[in-house]
Formats: C-alpha cells, structure tokens, sequence
C-alpha cells in the first residue's frame, strides 16, 4: 500500500476570496489516481473548517507540526500546492510533488520535489506581495491529466 499525504489548500485569506495558490482540480486527480492504482491510501491533511475531498481515505486535521512532521516521514511521498507543507517536507528530507501557479518555484521551491508549474506568465509580478491582492486563476494551474500522469510516474520511483 502506497500512503501518499495531501495537503490542498492554502491558508484562507482575510479578504475571504479563494486562495490563488489553491489547485482546482485536485477531486479530478484523485479520482484518476485511485482508479489507475488500487494500492493508494490517501490521507488528506489540513485544519478544521477545510472542505473534504472526495475519494479520500482518512482526513487528519488539526494537529501539531511534530504530528504532520511524523506523517510526512512515514508517507510514499506528498502532494501540496505552495504551502507550509512543501517546506516542512523539505526540513524532514521527503520528496514531495509541489504544484505552483502564480508562485515562482525558482524562489519557493526545493530541488528534492517535484515542482509543476504550468507556464512562468502567470506568476505574479510581486513574489512578496501578500496574497490578498492576488486573483484566483485556474489557468494557472497544470490540467488534472497532467498532474495524474506525473503523480503516477513519482509513485512508480
């Protein structure tokens, strides 16, 4: 069994707008993997209040950062948009598969993961800007088939 740990979404905003780091199709996604991999636990991690995805097999929400740390060691490998958990995983070694779409992955990024990012003309010009004065855009993001086939080639190492 493949435990693979996925983290969503992104902190919410104050302005209370989608997060643009948020992935939009990450049901699509999962429903593909499961169905091309019947060996797949899926543990979706996050804080309460955070929407469930489908398909999922344990959700685990609202634990301390030495929790999520030790579940992050004991996965395959995890999924997450540009988030605290991509950097966690990097403090504990764990290669991850990180999906950017206006952050820019040559400032963010680890070289151990993963790193999907559509196409650099939807970055935002301000890497340091706070996110509230940001657009959601799912064009920024790489297609469900896409990311489904990458998943699967990571799993497969």
């Amino acid at each position: 069994m493949k435990k693979i740990i996925i983290a969503p979404y992104a902190k919410k905003l104050r302005n209370g707008n989608i997060n643009p780091k948020n992935y939009p199709w990450f049901p699509e996604v999962i429903t593909k993997i499961k169905k091309d991999r019947h060996d797949l636990h899926i543990n979706q991690i996050g804080i309460e209040g955070e929407k469930i995805l489908n398909n999922i097999d344990k959700f685990t929400f609202g634990k301390s950062i030495q929790e999520i740390m030790n579940l992050v060691k004991e996965c395959d490998i995890y999924i997450t948009i540009d988030s605290f958990l991509g950097h966690l995983g990097a403090y504990v070694k764990k290669r991850g598969i990180i999906i950017f779409g206006k952050s820019d992955p040559n400032i963010f990024s680890y070289p151990q993961n993963r790193n999907i990012l559509k196409d650099r003309k939807y970055l935002r010009k301000n890497q340091f800007d706070i996110w509230e004065s940001e657009t959601f855009d799912k064009n920024a993001f790489i297609d469900p088939k896409s990311l489904s086939a990458i998943i699967l080639e990571e799993l497969e190492k």
